[in-house]
C-alpha cells in the first residue's frame, strides 16, 4: 500500500501533539484531507464547517494554534481526524486536555462520529471506557490480561489484579460521596 493510500485509510491521534508551525485552526483540520489533494470541494467544505460546529470550535477557525488552550488544540486535532474520514482510527488517550463536558460529549457520540470505522482507543479513565459499552482489552505488564465485553471485564477481582487496589470499592465510595450532596 502506498503512503498516500495508507494516509487516506488509517489515522492516529496521539495523546501528545507536537506543533512545529503556527497554523490557523481551520488549516490544521484541512490537513486531514491533504493526501486527497489540496482542493476541497463544496460538499467537503460544508462537512468541515459541520465538524467545527459539532466540536464547538467554529468560532476558533481563524485563530492560530498558539492562541488556543490545550483542550481547544485537542478539539482541532479530533476535528482533523473526523475530516480525514479514514477507515481505521487509532486514538491514544484522545480525551487528553479535554474538559469534562467535551469528554462526555465524545464518549456519548464516539460510535456515531466514527460509524462504519474500525476504532481502537487507549483509555486510562475506566468511567469513560464503561460509557462505551464496547469490547475492552486490559493490559497488564505490557501483555493482554483480559479481553471481552465491558460487563465481564469490569469486575472487582479483575481490576484489583490489574491495578493492585480495590477499584470497585473506590468507585462505589466515590459514587456515595456524590449522592450524599
Amino acid at each position: 500500500m502506498s503512503i498516500k493510500d495508507l494516509s487516506q485509510k488509517v489515522t492516529m491521534l496521539s495523546q501528545n501533539i507536537n506543533i512545529y508551525f503556527d497554523y490557523k485552526a481551520i488549516d490544521v483540520v484541512k490537513f486531514g484531507r491533504y493526501s486527497y489533494g489540496r482542493k476541497i470541494s463544496y460538499d467537503q467544505n460544508i462537512k468541515l464547517i459541520e465538524i467545527l460546529k459539532n466540536m464547538g470550535i467554529y468560532h476558533l477557525r481563524d485563530k492560530y494554534i498558539s492562541e488556543l488552550s490545550g483542550g481547544e488544540v485537542q478539539k482541532v486535532f479530533i476535528s482533523r481526524v473526523l475530516f480525514q474520514d479514514p477507515y481505521v482510527v487509532l486514538l491514544d488517550e484522545f480525551n487528553n486536555n479535554l474538559d469534562l463536558g467535551t469528554q462526555i460529549y465524545m464518549i456519548n457520540n464516539l460510535k456515531s462520529l466514527f460509524k462504519d470505522k474500525i476504532l481502537i482507543s487507549v483509555f486510562h479513565d475506566l468511567n469513560l471506557v464503561r460509557g462505551l459499552n464496547s469490547k475492552v482489552m486490559i493490559l497488564k505488564d505490557g501483555e493482554i490480561y483480559k479481553y471481552g465485553d465491558d460487563s465481564t471485564i469490569f469486575n472487582g477481582r479483575t481490576l484489583q489484579n490489574v491495578y493492585g487496589v480495590d477499584v470497585e470499592q473506590f468507585m462505589i465510595d466515590s459514587f456515595y460521596r456524590w449522592i450524599k450532596n
